[in-house]
């Protein structure tokens, strides 16, 4: 019988005996559930064998104790209790026990009662036998006789007799004495133990029928629990016997087969797996014996493969590093080991993107894994001409390479080679060239606007070196040290500008204009270059100003000047400041106010951007005639005046409506309104409207 098949057995026969046992156990869990019940219902019967008794010794105590104080509310209980019994009135929720010794004491007032249930018809729906019950019923009967008499006291407290028929017919005067006599009579005492007989004979009955139930559980219980620990012994056993199976015939083999593959690693390739069973493991153990002897005939020839492979790749000058179909190092030869700055020992099975660390030179983003674009394309395929190796040092080489797909006998894809060269030297000439062109593309993009070209590396330095030393706010610290503040100024460095600023400040070269830079600085310069050293400590993207300068002839201009603040020291070598005359706008605003100041006419500067938006809105309200609208809604003509905001108005002005000042005129500007004025403004407000001129 093979591994296999046994290990079916097995597990049917363990499946088997644990199958047993839970029934076995779930048998157990059942007898010893009836066990409790019948226990349980023992004691129900005990319960309701005692209300007969309680009941009767509760009549006898109401009858009793209204006979001796006549007081109607024992003869109510009395009935009620009779009532409850018989099953015609409800019955209260804990009726047993003590019930009426809280009722008479005025203790309790019961208020939830369950539905009517004589104490005959309780028993049954417990389980009580129709012989159990025929002699709780011999205990009713005297029950009942014993109340005929209670009855009949009762009568005799009310002046009602027995006729011949036993009826309380004949009426007398009442005799309380009668009514105690007879509840303490002999007969009655006779009546009260029968009573009592019945229900001592059936508690026996009940208690000899549930005991006899119960005896018999527990021989069911003791049964089954003997049959539960033999199947657990059973099961251990068998469980030993598996284990014993799984140790010698499946585990020991497999780590006889485990060490003779580890002493075959470790060199000893004589060794081979023995075994003299005919099932599965000797069949592993012959196929893992062929498999010895295939590889070690492969390696055999692999090695005399690799010898003459390795000489080739290390002869050739180029980089090269071949890959699996998934990217992973198979092979590099010492070129490539240098420039990656990886040992092939160490690179071997790491994927490409971790060994060949490249990226895009301009952009610094990884460039595109060319292995993969080689597996997806099938194609022989060339890196960028930006592409930059980053060696396992941080040493940087602007490489230049080829990537292509190795193919098996099928046309199968199994890996790719990578080819690549140190094209460095060449790279760095081109880039200065592309430098060159860009900074001369900076300096004269916008030949109209005024560029200086500024190396403000030093101040960028000693602002950091300040900001080492503790110094948190700088425009406070330079104030304190002015001349720290002029040292600055010093070691700004103008290192070329463009036409444009040569003729704003009348230069003739670009020598004379940095030799005599220092002549251009205007009355608020420092404060403007104060403002500049804190955007740069502030570390903000732009810096700009109006600042005031004085061309080499000493003519005052006033200029827009702006330069934006990289964030690294290089930058600061080479940073385009521009500077934008605005001397003539200025002086024309001058004129402008200077005009409408002294104008005899007078003049209102005002702002209807409000009125403007709330057109606007009506148009959207799909409102065209606004003259109606104003006309219909009366209110909206002087809610649109309160929107005109007066910004200035002229000395005309002032003078005409005698006002001293606009700070005077404008908070009155309501006053100046006559009669028509709301007229008038309707007018301007269609105007608006209509988009007059």
């Amino acid at each position: 019988m093979n591994i296999a098949a046994r290990i079916l057995l097995i597990f049917s026969i363990v499946l088997g005996l644990l199958v047993a046992i839970v029934i076995s156990m779930s048998f157990l869990a059942d007898s010893r559930q009836k066990t409790a019940d019948a226990e349980r219902q023992l004691y129900n019967f005990y319960k309701l064998a005692n209300q007969l008794r309680q009941s009767s010794d509760d009549f006898t105590r109401m009858a009793r104790t209204y006979v001796m104080t006549g007081d109607k509310a024992y003869q109510e209980y009395y009935f009620q209790i009779l009532g409850i019994r018989d099953g015609v009135l409800p019955r209260p929720r804990h009726y047993e026990g003590s019930y009426w010794d809280y009722i008479t004491t005025k203790e309790k007032n019961e208020e939830a009662y369950d539905p009517p249930m004589s104490l005959f018809d309780q028993m049954r729906q417990a389980g009580v036998t129709e012989q159990e019950l025929a002699i709780l019923m011999q205990s009713k009967e005297q029950s009942d006789a014993l109340s005929k008499m209670e009855q009949r006291a009762f009568g005799a407290m009310a002046g009602f007799f027995p006729d011949d028929d036993g009826k309380l017919t004949v009426q007398k005067a009442p005799d309380p004495d009668y009514a105690r006599k007879l509840l303490h009579s002999d007969p009655y005492h006779r009546y009260k133990a029968g009573v009592m007989h019945p229900i001592t004979s059936f508690n026996n009955l009940i208690q000899e029928r549930v005991l006899n139930e119960v005896e018999e559980n527990k021989k069911t219980e003791k049964l089954l629990w003997k049959l539960t620990a033999i199947l657990t012994v059973v099961s251990i056993i068998f469980a030993v016997i598996t284990f014993l199976f799984f140790k010698y015939r499946v585990l020991k083999p497999i780590v006889s087969l485990s060490n003779t593959a580890h002493k075959i690693l470790s060199g000893d390739l004589d060794s081979r797996a023995m075994t003299k069973y005919q099932d599965e493991i000797g069949e592993l153990y012959n196929a893992f014996n062929t498999m010895i002897d295939a590889r070690l005939k492969t390696e055999l020839e692999l090695e005399i493969s690799e010898k003459s492979l390795r000489t080739t790749l290390n002869a050739i000058g180029d980089a090269m590093i071949s890959t699996d179909i998934y990217g992973h190092i198979t092979r590099m030869n010492p070129v490539a080991e240098k420039m990656t700055g990886w040992k092939l020992i160490d690179a071997l099975g790491k994927p490409l993107s971790e060994v060949c660390n490249i990226i895009n030179t301009k952009t610094g983003k990884p460039a595109v894994n060319p292995v993969q674009k080689v597996i997806d394309t099938g194609q022989i395929c060339a890196l960028a001409k930006d592409t930059t190796l980053i060696s396992k040092e941080g040493t940087e080489y602007q490489i230049a390479d080829s990537a292509a797909p190795i193919w098996n006998e099928t046309g199968d894809i199994t890996g790719v080679v990578l080819v690549f060269q140190d094209v460095t030297n060449e790279y760095a000439v081109l880039e200065r060239l592309h430098k060159s062109e860009e900074k001369f593309k900076r300096l004269f993009e916008n030949s109209e606007v005024s560029i200086c070209n500024e190396d403000l590396s030093e101040i960028k330095i000693e602002l950091e070196r300040l900001r080492d030393e503790g110094v948190t706010d700088i425009r406070q610290y330079l104030k304190e040290n002015s001349q720290l503040l002029w040292e600055l100024v010093n070691k700004v460095k103008v290192i070329q500008v463009n036409e444009a600023t040569l003729k704003l400040f009348g230069a003739t070269s670009d020598s004379s204009f940095i030799r005599q830079f220092d002549r251009t600085f205007g009355p608020n310069a420092i404060d403007v270059f104060t403002d500049g050293l804190c955007a740069i400590w502030d570390k903000k993207t732009m810096y700009r100003a109006i600042s005031e300068f004085r061309t080499l002839d000493g003519t005052l201009i006033k200029a827009i000047i702006s330069y934006p603040i990289p964030d690294n020291l290089e930058a600061f070598k080479s940073i385009p400041l521009s500077i934008i005359d605005i001397t003539e706008l200025i002086k024309s605003e001058e004129r402008f106010r200077s005009l409408f100041e002294n104008a005899v006419v007078s003049i209102w500067n005002e702002d209807l951007s409000e009125i403007y938006q709330t057109m606007q809105n009506l148009r959207q309200d799909g409102i065209h005639d606004l003259r109606q609208y104003l006309y219909d809604n009366e209110q909206a003509p002087w809610d649109m005046a309160a929107m005109v905001k007066v910004r200035q108005v002229n000395n005309a002005t002032l003078k005409l409506f005698n006002a001293k000042s606009s700070e005077e005129f404008i908070p009155q500007i309501d006053k100046t309104f006559g009669p028509s004025a709301i007229h008038v403004f309707i007018d301007e407000l269609c105007a608006i409207w209509d988009k007059k001129k």
